[in-house]
């Protein structure tokens, strides 16, 4: 009995610890973290629109495809590289541009351009198994679905 007062203080603090910590992990004033709690709006849609410029044109899963997922011969895939250079070179030189002037959706733009002409391109040199292996990888692979549902 005589440890029952000190053991039901020692139990209030503990409980009041956790709420405490609760509190702390939740942010100031009980928000959450992140964008919920008034965070920087424009920032993450400046974020968001980087993220989908990068994505209208994903030359790297493209070569990536192109090199190991379809069988092909050396000679097709010869032909195939300066067409993926220049398309890597001008993807890059978009991106710095609109890094540096902030205008992602112009980016997407240029870039989804650019993606259906590279398609085009692809579409003469490819056989129709072959283009329709490089698609069916290509969805596979895409891991960033989930930035359009918003």
């Amino acid at each position: 009995m005589k440890y029952k007062f000190p053991c039901s203080i020692l139990i209030i603090l503990l409980f009041g610890a956790y709420v405490a910590q609760v509190e702390a992990q939740r942010g100031r004033g009980g928000r959450r973290g992140g964008m919920g709690g008034g965070g920087n709006r424009e920032q993450f849609q400046r974020m968001r629109g980087q993220a989908m410029a990068l994505r209208a044109f994903p030359v790297e899963r493209l070569w990536s495809g192109l090199s190991f997922g379809i069988e092909m011969p050396d000679s097709q895939l010869t032909i195939i590289r300066p067409i993926i250079q220049d398309a890597w070179s001008k993807r890059k030189d978009i991106l710095e541009v609109a890094s540096q002037d902030k205008t992602w959706n112009l980016a997407k733009e240029v870039l989804g351009g650019l993606n259906k002409e590279i398609k085009n391109k692809l579409d003469v040199l490819l056989t129709k198994d072959q283009r329709g292996k490089l698609k069916k990888l290509m969805k596979k692979t895409d891991y960033s679905k989930n930035l359009n549902s918003r």
